[in-house]
């Protein structure tokens, strides 16, 4: 639930005004509806001249100790050591971490890259934060990347360990990074304990009783850090959020976890994830916050703008926040601190070839589509932080394994933990490298189709109700599928054109008509192709689907393209504003020359 910036000075004398940068940072990054409501933390560092550091709505979360700054959580045989140990940068969990020293300043995140880190370094600083747009406010400049535009309009997401400014680095999840402070240079070190096993050296049984027990004391230890009423668990009619309220029961702290679900109204026919959810709810006796969001827009600049702000531009999926985080709000303001997600770093999908791969991974390209490939020569989308070739002797699992840990999980998963960082700290129980190890080296025909989680499941969930349900979210493009969406966007297409900021290719695509069926109320027989196309999913073998779905060709829908332009607009300009305030805020040349003169 807290943003967290690191500043590290190479002449202590030139901190000056750092402290109150940082307080009107925290206020920055606090969601408009809370502001005021929510404690900071904004300070020196403790055994570091020329150190500062700021936890923005610091409820409920760690404070440094010891030199170190844990962001999120990680695994330790005793609880009372978790918070007072130096972590290694081969620690099991979900999490970031900063350390620092008179010597030195160390940063890196778990092995999946799950919680994200960004730095940025010039001749005078060093600041390390878990938001881009912390960084673009302290050094208060925006230098825009053109590759995480392309990115984002032709994926929905800002792209391979990119950032929006082409200044700021993500750190990545195999590298420790350390700041020699006398040299002012930084080393990108290679953790040790990333390589992964062979296939076939575990035996199924084994690693079901490992997760079991691993996962349960997980649980155990996070909800018990917490305050009844603190933790909300999202349920769904999927497996992931199933399995962690059954492990819940099974670790004895079921009843300080609330249920809360989310979505669309749909017909009384639709058996859907929010049906699911209540049926499980009411099967284990527990209340459930359902709650129903809007399926059009009141105010569409506020939704968007909204979303732009707490997604920082990493991702595009705003509809399931489409009442502009009022839930979110509503469920601080209610003393909710923690939300237990069920993520796993146990992919599903099958790739049949590398354009299947970018596409399931969500790094599609313009040269992927269709439709799009002439606008390739607009955008370079060259990558090297992104090789997704298939490895000498790899099967088509390990290769599906490696590539979701190594770019779907620091990329993409990562960001929807972002996107309620503002309102609740996020925890993710079973993204845990050990047990991902454990499962890579489960022979290839064990893996694959959730087969561990869905044996748990089957073991620990009485609840009788199938775990096929439909998701309760709508289409981000449905949003825009009304006479108010419809004129919000033309209106902003036009301002597009007027601005001159995209390419007109582009813009003219994004304004043609759309290649989908358009209506709200779908026809009959639009009814009955969903279902059998359904039917035929659930029954045809994996493999099979795969590889027919990679025969069709892909294209980028006009309306998809259409809101991802705005929301590009409108993150160029977060920053753009970002940096102004920042640079109002930074002292000059010659205000530091006299804060030096000062304390010397």
């Amino acid at each position: 639930m807290a943003q967290y910036v690191f500043i590290k000075f190479r002449d202590p004398a030139a901190s000056g005004s750092a402290l109150s940068r940082l307080e009107s940072i925290c206020e920055m990054l606090t969601p408009h509806s809370l502001q005021g409501r929510c404690n900071h933390i904004v300070a020196e560092w403790p055994g570091s001249s020329g150190g500062y550091y700021a936890i923005q709505n610091s409820d409920s979360v760690t404070d440094q100790a010891a030199g170190q700054l844990t962001i999120g959580w990680v695994a330790s045989d005793e609880d009372e050591e978790a918070s007072i140990e130096r972590h290694s940068v081969q620690a099991d969990g979900s999490y970031a971490v900063i350390q620092a020293n008179t010597q030195e300043v160390s940063f890196f995140t778990d092995q999946f890259g799950s919680r994200t880190l960004w730095y940025y370094m010039d001749d005078e600083m060093l600041v390390v934060s878990t938001s881009q747009r912390a960084i673009v406010r302290f050094k208060g400049a925006f230098a825009p990347n053109q590759a995480a535009t392309g990115w984002f309009l032709s994926s929905g997401c800002q792209g391979p360990f990119a950032a929006w400014d082409e200044k700021i680095v993500q750190v990545k999840p195999g590298l420790e990074y350390v700041l020699d402070v006398s040299q002012w240079q930084i080393d990108a070190r290679p953790k040790p304990g990333i390589a992964l096993p062979q296939s076939g050296k575990e035996s199924s049984q084994n690693y079901l009783d490992q997760f079991e027990s691993q996962v349960i004391d997980t649980i155990k230890k996070i909800v018990g850090s917490h305050e009844s009423g603190e933790v909300l668990l999202p349920l769904s009619g999927g497996l992931d959020s199933r399995l962690l309220l059954a492990l819940s029961r099974e670790a004895g702290v079921a009843s300080n976890v609330e249920l809360v679900n989310w979505g669309i109204e749909q017909r009384d026919t639709v058996f859907d994830d929010k049906r699911a959810a209540q049926r499980i709810a009411d099967t284990y006796r527990k209340p459930l916050l359902d709650r129903f969001l809007p399926t059009q827009g009141g105010d569409y600049d506020d939704v968007l703008d909204r979303f732009v702000e707490a997604s920082e531009g990493r991702i595009d999926h705003f509809n399931a926040y489409t009442d502009g985080f009022s839930m979110w709000d509503e469920f601080y303001r209610s003393g909710f601190r923690c939300a237990l997600r069920g993520d796993i770093p146990f992919p599903t999908a099958i790739y049949a070839d590398q354009l299947s791969a970018r596409q399931q991974l969500g790094f599609a390209t313009f040269e992927d589509y269709a439709n799009t490939r002439h606008f390739s020569a607009l955008f370079d989308q060259r990558s090297a932080s992104l090789d997704v070739a298939l490895l000498p002797g790899e099967t088509l699992v390990q290769w599906r394994d490696r590539l979701y840990a190594s770019y779907r999980i620091p990329m993409v998963v990562s960001a929807f933990t972002d996107l309620v960082s503002g309102h609740v700290e996020n925890y993710s129980p079973m993204m845990s490298w050990s047990l991902f190890k454990a499962y890579v080296a489960l022979p290839d025909h064990a893996k694959g189709d959730k087969k561990h989680i869905r044996r748990l499941w089957r073991k620990h969930d009485h609840s009788g109700v199938p775990s096929h349900a439909e998701g309760s979210l709508a289409s981000p493009v449905s949003f825009f599928q009304n006479t108010t969406g419809r004129r919000f966007m033309n209106d902003y297409l036009t301002t597009l054109r007027q601005s001159q900021r995209f390419p007109t290719p582009v813009l003219d695509m994004a304004s043609a008509p759309s290649e989908e069926n358009d209506q709200q109320t779908p026809t009959r027989s639009a009814k009955l192709l969903r279902t059998g196309r359904s039917w035929v999913s659930r029954h045809l073998p994996r493999s099979l689907k795969a590889y027919l779905k990679a025969k069709r060709p892909y294209r980028l829908s006009p309306q998809t393209l259409a809101y991802r332009l705005v929301l590009v607009d409108k993150i160029l300009n977060m920053y753009e504003a970002d940096a102004k305030q920042g640079a109002v805020q930074r002292p000059n040349a010659q205000e530091t020359a006299h804060l030096a003169q000062g304390k010397s």
